[in-house]
């Protein structure tokens, strides 16, 4: 399976297959307790890859 993030500086807007779970995007703060938490989700969902979005000048 293969997650796309999109990174900002605030929030991290994460996507993983809809037939995987009921709520497919789902966004994280930047702060350490969302970050583990956006990890801990990617785990349970058996995520390998990651390709992530970002936006910047």
């Amino acid at each position: 399976m293969v997650t796309v993030c999109c990174v900002g500086s605030r929030e991290h807007w994460v996507a993983v297959d809809p037939e995987q779970c009921d709520e497919p995007v789902r966004c994280f703060t930047t702060f350490n307790d969302d970050l583990y938490a956006l990890a801990d989700w990617l785990q349970s969902m058996s995520v390998e890859t990651i390709a992530m979005e970002a936006t910047g000048v």
